[in-house]
């Protein structure tokens, strides 16, 4: 009997990665990944889509291409959010906590963390 494949969406896999890889750091490098990744999905990528959908404004498809540059900045705003908020939860309890962590924690935080980015986006 072979495995069954669930196919994950990609923001999803991004936000069980940035669970994963938090848990793993010291407290600093939580914050700092927190932050990076904070900066590079709410300011960064959202920026290059703008300029993108500016550039190919006075096209035929422009309606099409703002509707899915939105749908991505949109995104890109939740993962970002999302991520900060995955950064500072390790961060915090990186620092008064340096054990590991289990891996139903980490379900719980990918789900409180979901949970959050949709609150604040």
């Amino acid at each position: 009997m072979g495995r069954r494949y669930r196919r994950r969406s990609n923001a999803s896999q991004i936000i069980s990665d940035s669970v994963v890889i938090g848990s793993r750091l010291p407290w600093y490098g939580a914050l700092l990944f927190g932050l990076i990744s904070f900066l590079i999905f709410y300011y960064i990528v959202p920026h290059w889509l703008e300029s993108r959908l500016a550039a190919a404004q006075g096209t035929v498809s422009y309606p099409a291409v703002e509707m899915m540059y939105g749908r991505g900045i949109r995104l890109f705003h939740y993962l970002g959010i999302v991520t900060g908020a995955v950064g500072l939860f390790f961060c915090v309890r990186n620092y008064f906590l340096m054990g590991t962590q289990e891996r139903r924690h980490r379900g719980i935080v990918a789900l409180l963390a979901r949970m959050l980015g949709r609150y604040w986006d």
